[in-house]
């Protein structure tokens, strides 16, 4: 018996060095030691067997290109397997994947490293990330928790579920994730009755921040400028939105070019605003973007640029900006940086104006009213000029009122004419003024003649 235990503990040494689990963390060695191809390859071997770690590791791997071709489609079918075996942390990444949208299940054998068509892009499937999360929920993933509160707060209204949502976020903050700790933080800002809940909720917003979570930053941005948990502070808001800005997030980068722009909370700057402003629009800020139009436009003392200018307003206007349709259509009546086009101007002032822009209403009836004379384009002039006065544009109200006062589009109303006249003298344009004298001169005239 003494004799054969040392064998017996060799036997032991030799299986633990090739069990599925050993093999598994040789694979994590080699590719912390920058032999990803190596480690990819074993994390095949054990993936084809049916190790759940492997399987989840290859499928990361996939998704990074580390060691093997990037392939999404490749990653999601390692990454399905993994879950369906148990493993939590692949359920909360298959989660997310489908959120961003996925290929259909395919289980058709097929070795990891061999060559595939690439799967076509999917639809965002929410439904079926509510399942997976949750179950890694339930497994006590932090992050997780805050995947089922994100989309019971704000997915599809099916899956909404508003009373739940909080609960979800306050375990996954109490878990230690970022996400939970800004979605609880947030809640907890909802529903706060004093300043005691306000600061209680800045204080878990601020948790996240710790974390490097760039959001968090801004929700603290906000917080200072609004002064939300004390006295409205500019410059601790312009600092905390440049540190969300720093770490990518879009709506910061806004807020701070306009800081920058404006001088608030840190030194003016109009070229640094332009940089900042010019990565939100590249990053979908629309309202940037226009911004950024207009800074290139020659506002704000920068160098006009009309062809940089109008590139920004269309990519504004085209994401449904009316201001910067309105501006570009302005541009294309003006030939600023190319040649007068009326049709594009009309095209981009149309669209403004069915956005109910009141500028862009006011330049429409201006076209028609410089058409000609026919009874239609007058008509329409009116209707416009109309519609933006009722919005307190002052020179449409100045337009409407010169319409009814002399009858330009059917029979003269001096009593309306005189009441948007004054209304546009109010707010300052001077030409009202002018057709009030005019149209008092015609009364009186009128009066007289009478007499």
């Amino acid at each position: 018996m003494t004799a054969r235990a040392p064998f017996a503990a060799l036997r032991r040494h030799v299986a633990a060095r090739v069990s599925p689990q050993a093999r598994c963390a040789r694979a994590v060695a080699l590719l912390a030691a920058g032999q990803a191809v190596k480690a990819a390859a074993l994390f095949g071997r054990l993936a084809q067997s049916g190790h759940a770690e492997a399987q989840f590791r290859l499928a990361r791997a996939y998704l990074d290109g580390t060691g093997v071709p990037r392939r999404v489609d490749e990653a999601a079918r390692w990454m399905r397997r993994a879950a369906e075996g148990g493993w939590t942390e692949a359920r909360f990444m298959l989660a997310t994947l489908y959120l961003r949208g996925l290929p259909p299940d395919d289980d058709a054998p097929a070795l990891p490293w061999a060559a595939r068509a690439p799967a076509p892009p999917a639809a965002p499937d929410p439904r079926r990330a509510l399942h997976w999360a949750h179950l890694a929920a339930q497994a006590g993933s932090a992050d997780a928790q805050a995947l089922v509160a994100h989309i019971l707060a704000d997915g599809p209204p099916d899956l909404r579920d508003p009373d739940a949502a909080p609960e979800w976020y306050r375990r996954a903050a109490a878990g230690g994730s970022a996400q939970g700790q800004l979605g609880w933080g947030l809640a907890l800002l909802r529903a706060a009755r004093d300043e005691r809940d306000r600061a209680e909720a800045a204080r878990m917003v601020r948790q996240a921040a710790d974390q490097g979570m760039g959001s968090a930053f801004y929700v603290l941005g906000t917080l200072a400028e609004r002064g939300e948990d004390a006295e409205p502070d500019p410059i601790r808001a312009a600092a905390l939105y440049h540190q969300a800005a720093e770490r990518n997030v879009p709506t910061a980068q806004f807020r701070y070019g306009l800081a920058c722009l404006h001088g608030r909370g840190v030194a003016r700057d109009v070229a640094r605003a332009e940089t900042w402003l010019r990565r939100a629009a590249l990053a979908g800020e629309t309202d940037a973007a226009a911004l950024v139009g207009d800074l290139n436009a020659g506002h704000a003392g920068m160098a006009p640029n009309p062809v940089e200018a109008a590139a920004w307003y269309r990519r504004a206007a085209e994401a449904g900006h009316a201001g910067a349709a309105c501006a570009l259509g302005q541009m294309f009546l003006s030939g600023a940086g190319g040649v007068p086009d009326r049709a594009q101007a009309t095209h981009w002032f149309q669209r403004a104006a069915a956005s109910g822009h009141a500028q862009a209403m006011f330049c429409l009836g201006l076209l028609h009213d410089q058409a000609g004379d026919g009874p239609d384009d007058r008509r329409r002039a009116l209707d416009l000029f109309r519609g933006a006065a009722e919005r307190g544009f002052a020179p449409s109200q100045c337009m409407l009122g010169r319409y009814l006062a002399r009858g330009l589009a059917g029979a003269a109303d001096p009593a309306e004419a005189r009441l948007w006249l004054h209304k546009a003298e109010q707010q300052g344009e001077r030409q009202a003024s002018v057709e009030l004298s005019w149209l008092d001169r015609t009364e009186s005239e009128l009066m007289g003649a009478g007499g």
